[in-house]
């Protein structure tokens, strides 16, 4: 199964819909963190291959590690501010096939591969260059 797994806060609720319509389409399931929420959106509760979790404190960005995959899942865990593009998971995973799993975490760092762009007055990343150059740390 391929899946992708993000937390988010209330102060995303403007974007995360549109993160989640970049991403949804490339993945079996979407494993959705709501830090600090009270309810599940109603978008979000309707979509079958969407899982949430209200956690009863703030996990931040770790929350996007509280759901427990399969030792056979390929699991993204993206961020609530990215725009992913169309090719996102296909491309990630015809990488990760060449280099083999015993040789390497593949990733993404945003900062370098990202335009930034105003939208809805919170910041949006757009991944739409992809750089294939060795990274100490991912983003």
């Amino acid at each position: 199964m391929i899946r992708a797994h993000l937390a988010t806060f209330p102060a995303r609720a403007g974007i995360l819909m549109q993160t989640v319509q970049s991403i949804l389409p490339q993945v079996d399931k979407l494993c959705i963190c709501l830090n600090q929420y009270e309810d599940v959106p109603t978008p979000l509760a309707q979509e079958p291959k969407i899982e949430t979790l209200i956690p009863d404190r703030d996990l931040k960005d770790a929350g996007k590690f509280a759901f427990e995959a399969a030792a056979d899942d390929f699991v993204f865990t993206i961020d609530d501010d990215i725009l992913y593009p169309p090719d996102y998971v296909k491309t990630t995973l015809q990488y990760f096939d060449r280099l083999g799993p015993a040789e390497t975490c593949p990733g993404l760092y945003g900062p370098r591969l990202a335009e930034r762009r105003r939208n809805r007055g919170d910041w949006m990343e757009k991944l739409d260059v992809w750089q294939k150059d060795p990274l100490s740390v991912q983003g």
